[in-house]
This record gives structure tokens, sequence and C-alpha cells, in this order.
């Protein structure tokens, strides 16, 4: 990808104590989209606040899914099931 991305994915089988992964290919991004990598974030950012129109990324939005990313690693350590707060859906 274009900011040097790279994502794998776990497959089935079992390498030693290690579970198999698999590179994933990440598409680069597209230079017509509005928001370029980081650089484009704040550059879209600064431009909102010049402009007084919304950002393509907002905080309440990010709130919600740093909400969801808590909830997941929150499962994993208890193995149960985790609400998210009804605020952050």
């Amino acid at each position: 990808g274009h900011d040097g991305l790279k994502a794998e994915a776990v497959v089935p089988g079992r390498d030693g104590m290690f579970d198999k992964i698999q590179p994933i290919d990440v598409p680069a991004l597209d230079p017509a989209d509005r928001v370029d990598g980081h650089l484009g974030i704040i550059r879209d950012f600064m431009r909102a606040i010049e402009t007084g129109t919304e950002p393509e990324t907002r905080g309440a939005d990010n709130i919600k899914s740093l909400a969801m990313v808590f909830g997941a690693i929150e499962s994993a350590e208890t193995g149960r099931r985790v609400m998210i707060a009804k605020e952050a859906q």
C-alpha cells in the first residue's frame, strides 16, 4: 500500500508453536480519493477548519472504532462477550 502497510491473515494449521499466516495484498490508494494516507487526512482536516466543512474522519466516529478495539481486546483476554457502551455505538 501507499503508506507501506502490510497485512497478514491467520490460516488453518500450525507452524510449530505458532499459527500459520499468509500475507494479504494491501491495494495502493487511489490518487483520486479525497484522503490519501496520513498526510491526506491531515490536509483534509486543515481544509475543513479553513472552509467550515466536515472532514472525512471525525473524532466522534473514531471514538466508536476505538471502543470496538478495546472491547475486542477485553473479550480476547477474558474469553467472554463484551458489551460496547451504548454511547459508543
